[in-house]
């Protein structure tokens, strides 16, 4: 009797145990039981798919010499001299940012450090390089036998092309941009400009962009942050030149392709996540006051409140929650008690 009973609770426990083990069940066992064990079923039933829900991609200004001393030496850039608001205005200011300083544009934010352009019309980018571990190998022996290990680093430090699509909206302005871009350095490289004396001394190369790509999931925590440096090597200029009986100019000209010569890439290290609020804190004073002193002047927007103010936020990482944040000027809004909903 005591051996029956005794095989009774054993087949309830296994009964129990097996149920836990379903993968028909809760997402979250179902992936404790794919960490665990191997499957003997051979079942095919898996948890959810990664949940990678948002990517965003941040080109940061350069600080090129836009000043009137050099662009009356070249009759191609002498246009982006034009007085009023217009985005030839907007390109010389957008890319030199200590005329910035003294000048101003309605439709430009001399505090934040990105090309908001490039960012809200971006499209696609591609070309960024899978991290191959690299191998010593011995000589073959007699029988094609060799021997090897790890030779290489888990980091990329070579250069690489990223591919980028914009969509080309009125004005065309990220072609102006890109154009100027390269004009300049173009101009650099000859000696008919000369940059800035403090990048000059400091031998910093002053066209240059940081791209960023932050990748979050649903609840905004990042999961995913890369960063790289470089500048374009493709004017798209030469498509809007083509000709086919079959297109329209506008189809020809919806979109424009650029490419950007890069120079190693930083993936997932955390001193990314410190590193961006550091541009963010160097780039406004008010974010620096927040950070610094506890200052009030800039607030974070609630998820439910975003779309009342998008494109006047600023980008900002909650270091405690790992979260990408959208903060604003509460001089620049019209809202009472926002209130935090985390």
């Amino acid at each position: 009797m005591a051996e029956r009973e005794e095989m009774l609770n054993y087949q309830d426990r296994f009964r129990e145990t097996t149920s836990k083990l379903s993968v028909e069940g809760d997402p979250e066992q179902t992936l404790i039981n794919l960490l665990y064990g191997l499957n003997s079923n051979h079942t095919t039933t898996l948890p959810q798919v990664n949940d990678d829900d948002k990517t965003y991609v941040f080109f940061t200004r350069t600080d090129i010499n836009l000043s009137e001393q050099n662009v009356k030496r070249d009759r191609k850039t002498i246009g982006i001299m034009k007085e009023g608001e217009s985005i030839q205005k907007y390109t010389r200011l957008m890319l030199d940012q200590y005329l910035n300083q003294k000048e101003s544009s309605l439709v430009l934010d001399k505090y934040n450090p990105f090309i908001p352009i490039m960012t809200n019309t971006l499209e696609t980018l591609s070309g960024f390089p899978d991290i191959v571990m690299e191998s010593w190998l011995s000589k073959p022996g007699l029988r094609k036998d060799q021997y090897g290990y790890a030779d290489g680093y888990d980091k990329i430090f070579y250069t690489f092309d990223l591919d980028a699509t914009f969509t080309n909206v009125i004005d065309e302005p990220v072609p102006h941009i890109v154009s100027t871009w390269m004009r300049y350095m173009t101009n650099v490289r000859d000696g008919s400009f000369v940059p800035y004396k403090h990048n000059y001394l400091a031998r910093r190369i002053d066209y240059q962009t940081s791209i960023w790509v932050i990748v979050t999931n649903k609840n905004k925590r990042i999961k995913k942050i890369a960063k790289t440096i470089g500048y374009p090597i493709a004017d798209p200029q030469g498509r809007f030149f083509n000709y086919s009986r079959a297109d329209s100019k506008l189809n020809i000209g919806s979109k424009i392709n650029t490419r950007f010569k890069c120079f190693g890439v930083d993936y997932n290290d955390p001193i990314l996540l410190v590193e961006f609020n550091a541009l963010m804190i160097a780039s406004h004073p008010k974010i620096k006051d927040m950070v610094i002193n506890g200052g009030t002047d800039m607030v974070e927007i609630p998820d439910r409140f975003k779309s009342l103010f998008s494109y006047r936020g600023y980008p900002f990482i909650d270091l405690k929650y790992n979260t990408l944040e959208t903060i604003v000027d509460k001089a620049n809004i019209d809202i009472k008690d926002i209130k935090d909903d985390k």
